[in-house]
């Protein structure tokens, strides 16, 4: 592989960091249905790409925003 092509630092950390999921590997990843999932999504809570032809996928990083805003410190509920 040519050293041009590969990713290094900070660009290579957002490659990872949006990396697209669907909505069965987010179902098994929080432990919950893909209905659950859709209802998320339909809610906002998580930013959903349609592809075309039913296909929808999800980033990771808005998966991470989601789970870091319903994460309540203990003592703050």
């Amino acid at each position: 592989m040519r050293p041009e092509k590969l990713h290094h630092g900070r660009e290579a950390m957002n490659t990872i960091k949006d990396e697209l999921l669907t909505r069965k590997e987010i179902a098994a990843a929080c432990k919950c249905s893909v209905l659950t999932v859709i209802r998320l999504e339909q809610a906002g809570k998580l930013e959903a790409l349609r592809l075309g032809a039913g296909s929808v996928r999800i980033r990771r990083s808005s998966l991470e925003k989601f789970l870091n805003e319903s994460i309540t410190p203990k003592g703050q509920a």
